[in-house]
């Protein structure tokens, strides 16, 4: 082999190694496109304040799953302590396979785990409606109900609809 081939074998080589490189940091990773991922933020307004990136997630039983991630601080999502009353309206978890008191937490710079959501959402029932609300908060809500950084309805977009 003569220095020519051999140059070009090291410049192919490397050109591989950083090939393969590139590749796996450009791996997606694979995941349902239509499940619901809904990050949660601290509003720049102000630090006691939460926002989401996805306001009201619509999923269909059997083929979407309900996920939530928090890039700063730790959140606990509530389907059943809303820190508020509203009228008209009997807090519910759709959940499947959810935490048993209907609260989920999501660690700082962590996701929860990914959830089913309830077949039958209304229970046979069409005048119960398929919005399950939910309220954030920054402190666990089972030791403090009080004061969630995002009420269930700030705005009607922390929510849940299940399609049928």
């Amino acid at each position: 082999m003569n220095m020519r081939q051999l140059g070009l074998t090291v410049a192919v080589a490397a050109g591989l190694v950083i090939a393969f490189l590139v590749g796996q940091n450009l791996k997606v990773a694979k995941t349902n496109p239509t499940d619901r991922l809904v990050t949660i933020s601290v509003s720049p307004t102000s630090p006691t304040v939460c926002e989401v990136d996805y306001p009201v997630a619509a999923l269909r039983p059997n083929a979407n799953k309900m996920q939530w991630a928090s890039a700063y601080n730790q959140y606990w999502i509530s389907f059943v302590t809303l820190g508020e009353t509203v009228s008209g309206y009997t807090p519910e978890s759709p959940l499947v396979s959810g935490p048993a008191n209907g609260i989920v937490a999501v660690a700082a710079n962590n996701s929860s785990p990914k959830f089913n959501v309830k077949a039958d959402p209304s229970h046979g029932d069409p005048s119960k409606p398929d919005y399950y609300m939910y309220a954030i908060y920054d402190h666990d809500p089972a030791t403090n109900p009080n004061n969630p950084c995002k009420k269930a309805s700030d705005d009607r977009d922390t929510g849940v609809i299940i399609k049928r």
